[in-house]
């Protein structure tokens, strides 16, 4: 069991009413029109490489990287952010944060994470660490994004960027 401690936790993680489905469906909307409007405004969104832009992310290996994909505006994001500056104080970890409201670069990368680890993406928050990733963010998924970084840290863990 994660030993976190619950009043940090009552801070990052408001308990107030859970958002109902038409919430949801106006956040995952809201994304997928930024998606678009950014890959019209492109004019051709495959001229970026974008499989090139993610092979630079690649490493060494020896800090466990977060990779965070978030945009301005939602609260599901906002949580996780202040979750992540928690985490990255208490532990060796290295957090990329890609903010893709309008970079078409980001959202490029973003689609290409999706490749990699064979999902889809689209929805915000999303946070891949080592061989998985999450979507969304509340106090079930903080605890497993927590719990997976301390055993990649005492076991070890695999990174799809390291060659």
């Amino acid at each position: 069991m994660i030993e976190m401690n619950h009043t940090i936790m009552n801070k990052i993680i408001p308990q107030g009413p859970r958002p109902n489905a038409f919430t949801m469906l106006a956040v995952a909307l809201s994304l997928v029109a930024v998606v678009f409007i950014a890959e019209s405004r492109a004019g051709n969104p495959s001229a970026i490489d974008s499989a090139r832009v993610v092979a630079d992310l690649g490493h060494s290996g020896e800090t466990l990287r977060v990779y965070y994909f978030w945009r301005s505006g939602c609260p599901y994001c906002e949580a996780q952010t202040a979750f992540l500056d928690y985490l990255e104080q208490r532990y060796d970890v290295e957090i990329l944060r890609f903010r893709v409201d309008y970079d078409r670069d980001r959202i490029n990368i973003f689609r290409e994470m999706g490749e990699v680890y064979r999902t889809r993406v689209g929805v915000v928050p999303h946070t891949f660490v080592g061989n998985r990733h999450w979507v969304g963010f509340d106090r079930r998924v903080a605890y497993q994004i927590e719990e997976h970084i301390r055993a990649s840290l005492r076991d070890g863990w695999t990174d799809p960027f390291v060659e």
